[in-house]
């Protein structure tokens, strides 16, 4: 699933996110710590930012609190 095109933060439209539910992009941080990892990671925050998207961010550390994590989730179904 591919977030929005835009012209300075994501000219081609080939940044991806990991699950699209309803209109919240969901993120998995799995690999935080490698340099290439974390720029696009901070670029996917500012497209987010810019574009006013809703946005969950998980990490390896979340995954036993997932219900805390998506109870404000509104999803299409």
């Amino acid at each position: 699933i591919r977030y929005p095109k835009d012209p300075v933060l994501n000219p081609g439209g080939l940044l991806r996110t990991d699950w699209l539910v309803g209109n919240t992009y969901i993120e998995f941080i799995g690999m935080k710590g490698i340099r290439d990892y974390d720029k696009k990671i901070l670029l996917k925050h500012d497209l987010i930012k810019s574009k006013k998207l809703n946005f969950i961010e998980i990490e390896p550390k979340d995954l036993l609190s997932l219900g805390e994590k998506f109870k404000n989730l509104k999803s299409a179904f």
